[in-house]
């Protein structure tokens, strides 16, 4: 299943969760330990945390040229 299929998931799990209950959206802990979320093999983990640090790297040389100005 491709990443961003397991992210429309993930977000549909939880939404489904919050709009369970009253007006007042909420999550309990219960909910949570009873929900099911898939995660990708290791190996995909560690690619997901190369590109989030690659775009961290961006996000701070941008923020540093913003502050410089």
């Amino acid at each position: 299943m491709r990443m961003k299929k397991k992210i429309i998931i993930i977000a549909s799990i939880v939404a489904v969760l919050c709009a369970a209950g009253a007006a007042q959206p909420n999550i309990s802990k219960e909910k949570i330990i009873a929900t099911i979320m898939p995660l990708p093999p290791l190996a995909g983990q560690k690619r997901i945390v190369e590109r989030l640090n690659a775009l961290m790297q961006n996000i701070n040389v941008v923020g540093d040229l913003i502050a410089s100005e």
